[in-house]
């Protein structure tokens, strides 16, 4: 499940107590992704189309940027 976060969905922690995330997906040969992953202030919600810019659904507390 860690291997599906880093490199398909694209979640990279980029400060301590996941307070600022990274989110680059990575779809390889697929049209489509959707995943969560797990944080202290709870999930961040990823949904990934081809060709379409991810959206990312995160609690207050985090930061999220997406590439």
């Amino acid at each position: 499940a860690a291997w599906v976060s880093e490199k398909i969905l694209g979640v990279r922690i980029v400060e301590p107590g996941c307070r600022k995330v990274v989110v680059k997906p990575n779809l390889v040969d697929l049209d489509f992704v959707r995943g969560s992953y797990p944080t202290p202030y709870g999930k961040i919600e990823i949904e990934a189309v081809k060709g379409k810019k991810p959206v990312v659904k995160a609690p207050k507390e985090i930061t999220c940027v997406t590439e």
